[in-house]
């Protein structure tokens, strides 16, 4: 390669992590994000590629993993094979900086300023308002029954197939209306990755990846717990970036539908976060079972150091983000339940029990 080709190529890397780093510290204003990017670019951007996406047998995100080793690959075989060693490696990490910045940059456009938009508990009018221990009994016990009469009928069902597309969009379609995320988007097809023994290491479900608008769901998701993995990941879809917010649209989405199977795996979600939680002995032999299916399939599968580091990493992703709490925001959505019109309103549907 000639020195002015070379030049060039160095110009290039320090402008992609100039870039990145602009990106990285840059704060769009509000209007900007709601509007140019919320309302017309992601929304746009998401429409399209999954429909793209959704097509493809294969995951495109599995390609673009391996066009990103080979290129990482690429660039340090080329550059120690062409190059003395005291420039070689400067140059091969510049340019692998600048590769890792390129990616940065991308994630940032094309999914990252939603972290920056408002929560559903901004946009919802969420109260701080915590149950008192007497309704939250109630609501246990109302769990409880809604938990045991509906696992019959999920079983039944689940003997006869797994849940519905069709019930899953609904169930979608309606809770975005319900939240009043108006701007369309195109559900994805749950698809594996091919990293999906990590997802089973580290005890991860599914994941959105925002740089080809794809779902990937693990291989070991139990039929229950299904519906809220993929209502969860749709969240993300419709560009609803907190965890927390993910999973009360998950568990809107799922207490509120009509099918049993998308019923119960919310109803088991939920239940699952309060502090009776799984081991609840009122709870039927039959929903009793569930939970142990979900203990002994972690027990088998997930590697603790692996999981401890995989989530301890994505705990300091979240607060780069400005998710202040972190992995705690996973939970954080049963509070949405109790401190919004909406959460109160699909706890007395999926009980028949009203908080106030």
């Amino acid at each position: 390669m000639s020195y002015r080709s070379r030049t060039f190529w160095d110009a290039v890397d320090a402008g992609i992590l100039v870039l990145a780093a602009i990106l990285a510290l840059w704060r769009p204003p509000m209007g900007f994000l709601n509007r140019s990017y919320g309302a017309d670019f992601y929304p746009s951007a998401q429409r399209t590629v999954t429909t793209l996406t959704n097509r493809t047998p294969f995951a495109l995100g599995d390609v673009l993993v391996v066009v990103v080793i080979v290129l990482t690959a690429g660039i340090w075989i080329t550059q120690l094979h062409h190059s003395p060693a005291r420039r070689a490696w400067p140059r091969a990490l510049l340019r692998s900086l600048a590769l890792a910045g390129f990616l940065y940059a991308w994630f940032i456009v094309a999914w990252g300023w939603n972290y920056a938009r408002p929560s559903l508990a901004e946009s919802l009018g969420y109260v701080p308002d915590q149950p008192k221990h007497r309704q939250l009994d109630a609501l246990e016990n109302a769990l409880v029954a809604a938990l045991d009469r509906t696992a019959t009928a999920a079983h039944a069902e689940h003997s006869r197939g797994t849940a519905d597309d069709p019930a899953l969009q609904a169930a979608r379609a309606r809770t975005l209306r319900a939240i009043r995320v108006d701007t369309p988007s195109v559900a994805t097809r749950p698809k594996r990755w091919m990293f999906d023994f990590y997802f089973n290491a580290v005890g991860i479900s599914g994941m959105f990846f925002p740089f080809t608008y794809e779902t990937f769901v693990a291989s070991d998701v139990l039929w229950f717990e299904f519906p809220f993995a993929i209502e969860h990941e749709w969240a993300h879809v419709a560009g609803i970036a907190r965890e927390s917010d993910a999973n009360f649209v998950a568990a809107l989405a799922t207490l509120g539908s009509a099918d049993p199977i998308v019923h119960y795996s919310g109803l088991l979600e939920v239940y699952a976060a309060l502090p009776r939680g799984p081991s609840d002995r009122r709870l039927s032999k039959l929903v009793l079972d569930d939970y142990a299916a979900i203990r002994r399939r972690n027990q088998r599968r997930i590697v603790p150091l692996v999981s401890r580091v995989a989530w301890k990493t994505y705990d300091s992703y979240l607060k780069s983000q400005h998710v202040r709490t972190g992995l705690v925001n996973y939970s954080e959505y049963v509070r949405l339940l109790f401190g919004t019109d909406v959460g109160r309103e699909a706890l007395a549907r999926a009980t028949g029990l009203r908080l106030h």
